[in-house]
């Protein structure tokens, strides 16, 4: 009991303060780029995790065969570098005016489609993560052993194509915010129709990676979509807005998820398909606005 309480105070520990690093990259990600890279720059942030997303686990799985304990004396070594790396490398903020800016408003009309956008985002990928390995051994009549494997085949898939993606439209794509998530969505309606609609490996191991493809353009699209929607002294707030919406997503989805998935095994990916579908069409008639800078002032000498 003692080693059980001590992990949830650490998971609760860990829950309160890792949305600071999220949100701090995207705020300095703000700050070291132009309206027109900002997508692309955020892409950046998002690749980055893609990559954790696949080394992760296997650097996990390779050393849990020598121990359960040595995973998370990993996970604390990382954690040690990333503070020394933040602590040497980081570049200071930009000066800026010593003035209180407004606070940042989440029912703002530029702002709360991008926030509710990264919600619904983050519900359908914690709804797949926590229903698939369930989906994966009902559908294709696997034993433990069995689902245990397929699930990481397809969750590094998710990492692989995720990351790819994001290099792509780093480097050629350059879309921007609104037709990263146009474009996004499809390849998860896509990809849940497949899991719907199929019963195969092969065919589940493509959904997942659509829906790898489909993260790495949703994740950006609405992390750029909302720092462009506030003004440059306000990055941080709305950072931290965007993390509080995949946060949620976070808590509800799992109760959610394993709720509707009691009641009926395909109920989750319906009710994320009809989620996503609705945030598409939000942003296919609403073009949500930006910020624009207000432009100075000049004062005009009155003629005698």
């Amino acid at each position: 009991m003692t080693l059980f309480a001590a992990l949830v105070v650490s998971r609760a520990v860990v829950g309160g303060f890792l949305p600071a690093v999220p949100s701090g990259a995207q705020a300095l990600m703000a700050d070291n780029t132009v309206a027109s890279e900002r997508s692309s720059g955020m892409a950046i942030i998002s690749a980055a995790s893609g990559v954790g997303l696949v080394v992760g686990p296997a650097l996990g799985g390779i050393l849990a065969l020598q121990g359960l304990i040595w995973p998370l004396v990993l996970t604390t070594a990382l954690c040690f570098a990333a503070f020394f790396v933040a602590l040497v490398a980081l570049p200071q903020a930009p000066p800026r005016p010593q003035l209180k800016p407004d606070p940042v408003n989440p029912l703002d009309p530029a702002l709360w489609p991008w926030l509710v956008a990264g919600l619904i985002t983050m519900c359908s990928i914690v709804t797949v993560q926590i229903s698939a390995g369930f989906y994966f051994q009902d559908q294709l009549e696997l034993s433990n052993e069995q689902t245990g494997p397929m699930l990481a085949v397809a969750l590094t898939l998710v990492g692989v194509a995720l990351f790819l993606t994001q290099i792509v439209q780093v480097k050629f794509l350059k879309l921007s915010s609104r037709l990263m998530i146009l474009a996004g969505v499809p390849m998860w309606i896509v990809a849940l129709l497949i899991l719907l609609l199929t019963v195969s490996a092969p065919t589940y191991y493509l959904a997942y990676a659509l829906m790898g493809i489909g993260a790495g353009l949703l994740l950006p699209g609405f992390m750029s979509g909302a720092s462009l929607a506030v003004p440059p002294q306000r990055q941080g707030a709305v950072a931290g807005l965007t993390a509080a919406m995949q946060g949620i997503g976070a808590i509800i989805a799992p109760l959610a998820s394993t709720l509707l998935y009691e009641h009926n095994q395909s109920l989750p990916f319906w009710c994320i398909m009809a989620l996503l579908a609705a945030v598409w069409m939000l942003f296919l008639l609403r073009r949500p606005m930006t910020y624009v800078e207000p432009s100075p002032v000049v004062g005009v000498e009155a003629q005698s």
